[in-house]
């Protein structure tokens, strides 16, 4: 795991001097707080599945942005074997560098890389677990109580945001997420803020709307 973690950081970090040697930046000022609207498509295509994310940037230092990402999911999963709820919090803390070149990227236009720390709370429960004994030819049921879990992921981020109006901004982000581990990581089904917990590792994609306050803190 520390392998790729550091082979996926190095990887950022190679880039960046490289973009850094060579380019000017597009500029982009300000604390910009955002919108997750990828929600919407994911809930369309998963009616049990609802998420709300806001997201915060600031530009720390010259084309270096610090990132907080915060938000809330509720997860359902329904058949004939079991029903499945979770709902909890997450967040993401991190950082992006501005690699886009100025020559070819409107002023206050953005093309990111990033790295984020991932961590969520929330709780999980199954009921109306059928359980079949094909010896006595029966089923019964059975449920669980609410389980209280905590997960960590990273995520290595590629961004684009973009000026549609003044200081209103679209974008979007491809993540790819790396689960790092957490509290009973065997009973995991659905991570807020990470997704469904098939693999160890996924590809988030997100659409953003944001608002860039024209100010310096």
């Amino acid at each position: 795991m520390l392998n790729i973690l550091k082979y996926f950081f190095s990887i950022l970090v190679f880039i960046s001097a490289n973009c850094t040697a060579q380019y000017k930046y597009a500029k982009s000022t300000g604390l910009r707080i955002g919108y997750d609207l990828s929600h919407f498509l994911y809930k369309a295509i998963d009616p049990n599945h609802d998420r709300s994310q806001l997201s915060i940037d600031y530009e720390y230092k010259n084309n270096y942005f610090a990132v907080i990402e915060a938000g809330i999911a509720d997860f359902k999963n329904t058949n004939k074997n079991y029903n499945y709820q979770n709902n909890g919090y997450f967040y993401t803390l991190g950082f992006e560098k501005n690699v886009g070149k100025e020559d070819l990227i409107p002023n206050n236009d953005i093309v990111t890389l990033g790295f984020r720390f991932g961590h969520s709370n929330y709780t999980q429960k199954a009921t109306e677990i059928i359980v079949k004994n094909n010896y006595w030819d029966s089923e019964s049921q059975l449920s669980t109580d609410d389980i209280k879990v905590k997960s960590n992921w990273v995520e290595a981020v590629f961004g684009v945001k973009a000026e549609v109006f003044k200081n209103i901004f679209l974008g979007f982000s491809l993540n790819y997420k790396i689960f790092a581990g957490g509290k009973d990581e065997n009973m995991i089904y659905y991570i807020p803020g990470f997704g469904k917990y098939k693999k160890r590792t996924l590809i988030d994609f997100k659409y953003s709307i944001y608002y860039r306050f024209p100010i310096q803190l």
